[in-house]
């Protein structure tokens, strides 16, 4: 039971410093793109006009990291 506590602390610790690990504009871009397509493809069983605007959206974000990309390199 000790060894499991020292390693639940581990972990938490790990945790703590990921938590606190600052995201690029990019990375946070990437991120919200990968969520809106997912929730597009998610929609579009249901609701094709919503599907179509978020997948809208996210191809405007696509536009926007592409930018960012291009800066950076």
């Amino acid at each position: 039971m000790f060894r499991a506590n020292i390693f639940a602390l581990k972990v938490k610790e790990r945790k703590m410093f990921y938590w606190s690990k600052d995201k690029s504009d990019l990375e946070k871009l990437q991120k919200r793109y990968c969520r809106l397509m997912k929730s597009s493809y998610i929609v579009a069983l249901k609701d094709k006009e919503k599907s179509d605007n978020l997948n809208e959206e996210a191809n405007k974000l696509l536009i926007e990291i592409k930018k960012l990309d291009h800066q950076q390199s």
